[in-house]
């Protein structure tokens, strides 16, 4: 999996993955350890009605992994979410994030 480093705030950094399927990635680890593995899918990014797009996708995915980090305390890590068209709208989620996580990692 060919990884690049994107985002980096004290002991948390986010990796982007080269899409290799029909979603964009970024990795939010901890420690060098991933928490969140967030997924946007393609067919989102050409919704223009979702706000998020070519250019601001890793942004975005590093802004609602950062809200979830900071906000849930309670979570068992690490998770994989992935986000749907349906899912965004103007940016902001339509549905709870929990509703999206598709997995739960070992």
């Amino acid at each position: 999996m060919d990884t690049q480093l994107l985002f980096s705030d004290g002991n948390l950094s986010g990796y982007s993955v080269i899409p290799d399927g029909p979603t964009y990635k970024l990795l939010l680890n901890k420690d060098n350890v991933t928490l969140l593995d967030l997924n946007i899918t393609i067919a989102s990014i050409a919704d223009i009605s979702t706000g998020v797009n070519e250019n601001n996708v890793y942004e975005w995915l590093w802004g609602k992994g950062n809200d979830i980090l900071e906000n849930n305390n309670d979570i068992e890590y690490p998770i994989k979410i992935v986000v749907d068209s349906n899912c965004v709208n103007n940016g902001e989620l339509t549905v709870p994030w929990k509703n999206l996580i598709v997995e739960k990692q070992q």
